[in-house]
């Protein structure tokens, strides 16, 4: 018997292998592929430089001219200006289109992230902070009380300046997992930081590619469109892989929520949310869609029956996701101190939009002699800002209540990442990740593209800036825009995506 089962298992694994070489092929022989590649390869060139390498990088002390040489900085800007151009085209060209062979785009998403596997992260050096946040953890301090900077060493001295001193933001599981990391990479600063991290979050956007299908066939829309847009899109590339970000582990545990929702396995998707809240607290409002995937509310009768039956629905979700979130909490040992820590991400002025408006205001206001109101001004948009927020999402739930719960899972993440206190590119993935599932206006979707482009633009703006090139970033704003309008006018207006798939009765 065991000959026979070792035998069954050869014989499997030799199909799978000669299937991937196939596709691999496959894959490789469209254009697209092969400049997305290349396109990669650019951008992971140019993160070698002080932009986002820390002082005490083994790659500075093997090449030490790449923190020191102003030419190198030069053609480093340069090399990720041309980079970020060519994925934000090469992802068009594979848009999946009626009557055209599509590349398998898992096979994508591995191809396009070998470049950027062992070099600095892309755009962000949010990374070192994580692996010393699970340094912390193994040597049992709380990075909810303590900054990283207060553990003297090489993880501390990798972290950006700006976070070394200040507590974790992140939930328990999120810093679990980073003390995991550290530990399976034998406690090495740089390769848990960049290597161990990033292979975590390749794993996220794994089980994005892979529960998008069948919640995309749910909502009767395409799967490989899905697909394309969710998990192979430049912003997830370069930030949730390349930039190795927990915010690809929050929406790997979402998508995975969603999929358990839609096989009606409810408790288990529960824990998914309550588990992808204990990394980042914005997933909490997935509970909605759980709820009204898993349990539809009642097509016939009053309304209110129908409304009060949706409001249970949800509320039962609610309630056994904070459970869960509870449960993870206390098991943790870390406390509440992550409550704390929510307040860390805003510190900085970054292009939030209730933020930045007021900081400009305060601007203004010292400039007339109105100092007091100018310092507040930045903190009363910021909290005007969140009240917004929390007051359109409450809209959003009322509107969508009794139907289109994919909507509002879109649109929920979306209102959270602009509304907040802070704004960086890759915040744009949460709702963007959930976006193929909704039902947009061709407006709302030429916009979705448009904030891709633009996000990707941002990134190469601040890498610019900090290699001491800014001009470079200034100039690239022309083709940036170029390449908008182009894609705008060739792959969005006019055109439809792949016909959606019947399916037998979606929830739409």
């Amino acid at each position: 018997m065991p000959h026979v089962i070792a035998s069954a298992l050869l014989s499997r694994t030799a199909g799978q292998l000669r299937w991937l070489r196939t596709e691999t092929v496959r894959t490789w022989s469209h254009s697209g592929v092969r400049r997305g590649l290349l396109a990669t390869s650019l951008i992971a060139i140019g993160g070698f430089s002080r932009a986002f390498t820390p002082e005490n990088s083994p790659w500075l002390d093997a090449l030490p001219w790449l923190e020191t040489s102003a030419s190198w900085q030069l053609v480093a800007s340069v090399l990720s200006v041309l980079g970020t151009l060519m994925l934000i085209d090469a992802w068009f060209q594979l848009r999946p289109r009626i009557g055209r062979a599509h590349p398998d785009l898992r096979i994508v998403i591995a191809l396009w992230t070998l470049p950027m596997l062992l070099g600095p992260p892309i755009f962000s050096q949010d990374s070192y902070a994580l692996a010393a946040e699970g340094w912390m953890l193994h040597n049992n301090a709380d990075p909810y009380t303590l900054g990283v900077g207060m553990m003297p060493g090489e993880f501390a001295e990798q972290a950006v300046l700006v976070w070394r001193y200040t507590i974790a933001p992140y939930g328990p599981i999120s810093l679990q997992i980073s003390e995991l990391v550290v530990g399976l990479f034998n406690y090495n600063p740089y390769w848990s930081a960049t290597l161990g991290m990033r292979l975590v979050s390749l794993a996220g956007v794994a089980l994005i590619a892979g529960c998008t299908p069948a919640i995309a066939r749910h909502f009767g829309k395409d799967p490989q469109s899905a697909v394309w847009f969710a998990a192979v899109n430049p912003l997830t590339i370069t930030h949730l892989i390349g930039g190795a970000h927990n915010d690809a582990w929050m929406l790997g545990l979402v998508v995975l929520a969603l999929w358990l929702a839609v096989k009606h396995r409810f408790l288990l998707a529960c824990a998914c949310v309550a588990a992808a809240t204990a990394i980042k607290l914005p997933a909490v409002v997935v509970a909605v869609p759980v709820a009204l995937i898993a349990f539809p509310p009642p097509t016939t009768g009053r309304r209110w029956h129908r409304e009060f039956a949706a409001i249970l629905h949800v509320s039962v979700a609610s309630a056994l996701s904070l459970a869960a979130f509870l449960a993870i909490s206390m098991a943790s040992g870390l406390g509440w101190g992550w409550i704390a820590g929510l307040s860390v991400p805003g510190i900085v002025v970054t292009m939030a939009p209730w933020r930045a408006t007021g900081e400009f205001l305060g601007l203004i206001m010292n400039q007339f002699g109105f100092y007091d109101i100018g310092r507040r001004m930045g903190r009363i948009f910021t909290d005007t800002g969140i009240a917004v927020t929390i007051i359109a999402i409450l809209a959003l739930f009322r509107r969508w209540l009794l139907r289109k719960p994919n909507n509002f899972g879109a649109a929920a993440m979306a209102l959270i990442a602009l509304g907040g206190p802070s704004l960086h590119p890759w915040y744009f993935t949460w709702g963007l990740t959930l976006f193929p599932f909704s039902d947009p206006t061709p407006m709302l979707r030429r916009l979705t593209y448009l904030a891709i482009t633009l996000g990707m633009y941002a990134s190469v703006v601040l890498l610019c800036y900090f290699n001491g090139a800014l001009a470079i970033g200034l100039i690239a704003f022309i083709p940036f825009c170029w390449l908008a309008w182009v894609n705008d006018r060739i792959h969005v207006r006019g055109t439809e995506l792949k016909q959606p798939v019947p399916v037998g009765n979606p929830v739409a």
